[in-house]
């Protein structure tokens, strides 16, 4: 049902545009996998907020700009890329400024990831 309101909302928004959409994707029911909790959150699973969501990689918070909430500190890159996306992010935005040679004033850097899928991360000069 949510994939459907999203495809149906994404047609109405963009209709010029291919949109595809998943859901769940670490799911498994034919085996039996499925990463639903009690109370809607990862706290039940271990991940209980100890490293915080307020650490971050460039040490700011910017609630009226573009941020990450995830936290580096003390996370596995293997497990959260999140840690891993914060940093790059960072880092090819300083890039893009730096070869602006000033013509620049802002640079803003999105990356996107998906559970279970390979990323594959290339840009050019």
């Amino acid at each position: 049902q949510i994939k459907d309101a999203v495809l149906d909302l994404a047609a109405k928004i963009i209709p010029e545009r291919e949109v595809t959409c998943q859901v769940n994707v670490g799911d498994n029911v034919e085996k039996g996998i499925l990463y639903l909790t009690i109370t809607g959150t990862s706290a039940e699973a271990g991940d209980d907020g100890e490293v915080g969501r307020g650490n971050r990689s460039n040490g700011l918070i910017t609630p009226c700009r573009p941020m990450s909430l995830e936290a580096v500190c003390g996370k596995n890159p293997i497990n959260h890329v999140g840690k891993l996306y914060n940093i790059l992010g960072t880092e090819m935005s300083r890039e893009i400024y730096k070869r602006g040679e000033g013509d620049i004033l802002e640079a803003h850097v999105k990356l996107l990831s998906q559970i279970g899928q390979h990323n594959r991360i290339g840009y050019h000069y």
